[in-house]
């Protein structure tokens, strides 16, 4: 009897961070019940609308090291991309209420030289997608922001 041994990536955004969970499933050549791997729960977290912004200052470009489950890689933040407000969001009957209205997001522009080249499956309100994961193209920072206009 031959054993295939998988695993299954899940992610969810919470927050601008992500949560991932793994799991195992084996199955054999016989026709034996597989393990059947339920996606995990969807977090509680504010949902985000994106803006392009256009800075008033001049941003110096840094490199930062970051890790993540892809790996250890270092980037070249150039500068911010977009800043992500939180929102209500309505898709149907549900509706998806801000959590925590002083969290933001900033997102900055990076760049780098190593892809990831991995497939994900994520799960969310919209339903579930597999995505293959290329190069990473920015790096969104939890930020507080005030309104000066």
């Amino acid at each position: 009897m031959k054993y295939v041994t998988r695993f299954l990536l899940s992610s969810a955004m919470v927050f601008g961070f992500a949560t991932h969970a793994a799991a195992q499933i084996t199955t054999t050549t016989a026709p034996t019940p597989t393990l059947a791997v339920a996606a995990p729960p969807i977090p509680k977290g504010n949902h985000f609308e994106c803006y392009n912004v256009k800075m008033a200052e001049t941003f110096q470009p840094r490199d930062v090291r970051l890790t993540d489950q892809f790996g250890t890689r270092t980037v070249r933040v150039r500068g911010i991309s977009r800043l992500c407000n939180p929102v209500k969001k309505m898709h149907g009957n549900a509706t998806a209420d801000i959590v925590d209205r002083r969290y933001h997001l900033v997102c900055y522009q990076i760049a780098q030289s190593s892809a990831a080249n991995k497939r994900v499956r994520v799960t969310n309100q919209f339903g579930a997608a597999t995505l293959s994961v290329y190069d990473p193209t920015e790096l969104c920072l939890p930020s507080s922001k005030t309104v000066i206009q």
